[in-house]
């Protein structure tokens, strides 16, 4: 009886469970939520959050209204902003982003049901037509105002819109189809993580979607491969900067994010901080505590063939390698010229030796020519590995690139760079002081990121504007150089992941720019200071580095032979009274070598060095045996402060002097048979030392520092050279190219080997046109200067036209032209007959509304473009 009863009992229990089963499976259906419908090809879903007062602070951030007028490119007035207000207005309203094109993209907005009333309005505002057709059994209705059209449908409980048509079939689709097809199965995981709801809104990304959106906006050249994670759910904060914080996930069973390779790491300071040039673009930093376990986490450890390639070069652990890996590796992307960009690689090492002996024997392994190449620099030496992709190599996928790895080591770290240059500047930095470490901004906007992290992605926005525009694709380079104030909102910005039990904590900041530029279109120098002084100035005005304030200060010689040293904000500091004329040019120097500077000089038969604060060098005023100097150089062979000081005289005579000014042998002097027309120049080639000058009759001179000629040299260029000449040095002779342009408009380019490597002729638009050439202040580029009685055209390098002034005509004029990176830059065009400066920007476009009343001009720049300008007695001193 007992068994009847329980048996009867578990079949009513059955039953039971199988009655709620069914009704629930076949009568009661699954109420609709708006992420059901949302397209599984979604890129990322904008929640927008039910904090009133934060959604006003975020409506009136400028970089967020810079974000909008990227990402939805409104205009004030117009039928969209008109919709798109509307549904902003409205509570519990969502957005998706998606891929419509190669190079573009759209929004779906979702909001309640009811919204369509408000919608149906539209079909009666102003000029606007309105159309419905069915898809798949939903009405979709459009209206349409000039050339915007805007789509919408219900689908049960909600309201679905679109500015481009086929996304709402997206939506449609999506709905039909069932779940497994909506982006809620794609980001099912992250959503079960807890977000905040009462702020501005929550932001669910997928990776894989946000790699193909960056993509959009560049050319397929300067393609993104690299997916950080899986997805992730981040909240927007209110407030000045742009503040988001959440979690990301990834797959831990697949290498194929990037933060999978650090699943199995502990967070990490940035200590890299107190060696990364303040010229740097953007930073990646990876954090580290287990090099081992790191490594296993990488494809080289699976790479068996990679691995034993590296070992038949050189006897190498590479698992004790990484095991002596310290705790970081930076990877900072700086400014070549014309937007060309290279990197410096910074790697911290617990084991010092084992890492410098591994890679002293890769470069013993892999030279090419009879000599290790070492290059000592100041207190550094410089190596070579020449294995293409050594760092990609090791460290793949977070580093890739070098044809060749050029490496020096400074405490605990390795810098390695696929340039000599790069290498050299990024050290220069260092000892300077130039670091991010020493500079007070930058702290604090470390202080508001993540102290510890494993991924870390810093940027300077105003720094990695230009670059950025000059690699986009072609419909989006002409947006942005249009709206390039979008940019100057930004300034300092970090995307930083941190690895906390199986997930990683997201944090992503952006600071307002704490100065908006102001020189983009035609603006006048402002906030000028302008100083009388006893008597006119004679010479050029140089602007010098304080090494105390780190600002620019300014030098130059009155009409009376004295030389005035003068505070950016026009204050004497100084004067002292000379013998004679400056001939050439100011130079600093570090004397001492303990980084504080002097200025060097030359007046005939005599050199000077005197301090920042006016007082000569012991021993110095010294006299030299040069009576009639015409241009001077500093010469600084391996950055040892060991100065050379090279002169060439209107007596066709060159003396190179020692840091005592002693002549030195092999320049005592070196005779030219000709006049010069630029400073003699000295480049380092491959570790080697050479001197160039080209004389006014076309001959080209190469010599070793001894004073010996190079094979090839003196080369004929059969031209006569008109205005300096600009080099562009490779790693090899061959690869070094040296340009000069003559007067009837002769462009030839000849190589360090003494070989002429091409002979073309310039286009002319008169046959008096005459020509010369005109070097960037640091040699980076030079500008082409065609004259004729009408026209003042000035072309790049590449030979387009930057600027046309139709008031200069065939008048003498002093061309300077200043690129202070990041797309600074500037072109003075002085007529020296009528003392008239004319100022414009890269790109042609005036700077001043009318001509500056000036004989002497130069830039500066600290940060800031700064204008500094003479006409007779009066110095005036501006910004740009």
């Amino acid at each position: 009886m007992k068994k009847t009863a329980l048996l009867l009992s578990l079949a009513f229990i059955l039953l039971v469970s199988a009655g709620i089963l069914i009704y629930s499976r076949f009568f009661q259906q699954e109420a609709l939520t708006i992420w059901r419908i949302i397209p599984e090809q979604a890129i990322l879903v904008y929640e927008s959050g039910n904090c009133e007062s934060c959604l006003s602070q975020i409506k009136e951030n400028p970089i967020w209204l810079s974000v909008k007028e990227v990402m939805v490119s409104t205009k004030p007035g117009d039928f969209k902003e008109s919709i798109l207000g509307s549904i902003t207005g409205n509570s519990g309203w969502m957005s998706s982003l998606h891929l419509t094109q190669r190079n573009n993209f759209d929004w779906i907005f979702y909001a309640p049901a009811d919204f369509s009333r408000k919608a149906a309005m539209w079909n009666k505002s102003g000029n606007a037509t309105n159309t419905t057709r069915e898809y798949s059994g939903f009405p979709i209705h459009e209206v349409k105002q000039h050339d915007q059209v805007f789509s919408w449908t219900t689908i049960e409980d909600y309201w679905i819109g679109s500015f481009t048509p086929f996304l709402i079939e997206d939506v449609i689709r999506t709905y039909n189809s069932g779940r497994e097809k909506s982006f809620e199965k794609e980001i099912e995981a992250i959503k079960k993580l807890p977000v905040v709801r009462n702020d501005a809104g929550n932001l669910y990304i997928r990776y894989g979607g946000l790699n193909t959106l960056l993509n959009s906006f560049l050319t397929e050249r300067y393609g993104l491969t690299l997916v950080t994670a899986n997805t992730a759910a981040l909240d927007i904060k209110p407030g000045a900067p742009v503040n988001l914080s959440g979690f990301s996930l990834v797959d831990q069973a697949s290498n194929t994010s990037l933060l999978s390779h650090f699943a199995a790491q502990n967070p990490v300071a940035f200590s890299h901080k107190r060696f990364i040039s303040n010229r740097s673009l953007a930073v990646i930093n990876y954090g580290i505590d287990d090099g081992l376990a790191f490594f296993k986490n990488l494809p080289l450890a699976a790479d068996s063939p990679l691995q034993d390639s590296l070992r038949s070069l050189a006897s190498i652990d590479i698992q004790a390698l990484f095991a002596g890996l310290g705790r970081e590796i930076s990877v900072c992307l700086l400014e070549r010229k014309k937007s060309e960009t290279g990197s410096v690689i910074l790697i911290d090492v617990k084991d010092k030796r084992m890492w410098t002996k591994a890679l002293d024997l890769l470069s013993k392994a892999t030279e090419r020519s009879d000599s290790l190449y070492t290059e000592p620099y100041g207190s550094y030496e410089l190596r070579k590995v020449d294995i293409r992709n050594l760092p990609g190599k090791l460290f793949r996928p977070l580093i890739q690139g070098f044809d060749q790895s050029y490496y020096t080591i400074l405490e605990n770290t390795i810098f390695l760079a696929e340039n000599p240059a790069d290498l050299k500047r990024f050290v220069d930095d260092i000892d300077q002081e130039e670091v991010w470490g020493k500079s007070v901004s930058t702290n604090q906007f470390l202080e508001s990121t993540l102290l510890e992290s494993n991924v870390s992605i810093y940027f300077n926005t105003p720094l990695l504007k230009n670059m950025l525009i000059q690699h986009m694709a072609p419909s989006w380079k002409s947006f942005f150089t249009e709206r390039q104030s979008i940019f100057s909102k930004s300034g300092l910005g970090a995307i930083q992941f941190s690895n906390l039990n199986e997930t990683f904590y997201t944090h992503v900041i952006i600071e307002p720019s704490k100065s908006e530029s102001s020189s983009n279109g035609n603006t006048a120098a402002h906030q000028r200071v302008q100083v009388v002084m006893r008597a006119s100035v004679m010479s050029s005005l140089f602007s010098v580095r304080n090494h105390t304030t780190k600002q620019n200060d300014i030098v130059f010689q009155d009409s009376l032979g004295t030389l005035h040293y003068l505070s950016p904000e026009g204050k004497t500091q100084w004067s002292v009274s000379l013998d004679g004329p400056l001939a050439g040019d100011i130079k600093q120097i570090d004397f001492f070598n303990n980084g504080k500077l002097q200025l060097f000089f030359v007046t005939p038969g005599k050199l000077h060095i005197i301090d920042r604060l006016g007082n000569y060098v012991s021993q110095f005023p010294v006299s030299i045996p040069v009576q009639q100097p015409e241009f001077v150089n500093v010469i600084d062979y391996d950055n040892s402060k060991r100065y050379r000081f090279i002169i060439s005289d209107k007596t066709n005579r060159i003396w190179m002097l020692d840091k005592q000014g002693e002549p030195l042998e092999g320049w005592k002097p070196k005779l030219t048979d000709g006049r010069l027309i630029s400073p003699p120049r000295h480049y380092r080639i491959q570790g080697k030392d050479f001197i160039a000058a080209i004389r006014q009759d076309g001959q080209a001179y190469l010599w070793s520092r001894k004073g010996e000629l190079v094979k090839g040299f003196p080369l004929s260029l059969d031209m006569r050279p008109e205005g300096a000449f600009c080099v562009e040095p490779g790693n090899s002779l061959s690869g070094s190219v040296f340009t000069c342009v003559s007067k009837d408009g002769i462009k030839v380019c000849f190589t360090a080997e003494g070989k002429i490597l091409s002979r073309e002729p310039l286009v002319k638009a008169t046959v008096t046109d005459q020509f010369s050439l005109v070097e960037e202040k640091s040699g980076n580029g030079y500008l082409v200067i065609r004259q004729n009685a009408k026209r003042l055209t000035i072309f790049d390098d590449d030979g387009r036209e930057l600027v046309a002034n139709d008031y200069v005509g065939m008048n003498k004029v002093d061309i300077r032209y200043y690129d202070f990176g990041s797309g600074k830059t500037y072109i003075t065009v002085t007529d020296r007959d009528q003392d008239l400066c004319y100022v414009y920007d890269g790109n042609g476009n005036s700077l001043t509304p009318s001509p500056l009343d000036a004989a002497a001009v130069v830039l500066a720049w600290d940060g800031t473009a700064h204008i500094l300008y003479a006409d007779g007695k009066t110095l005036t001193i501006g910004k740009l």
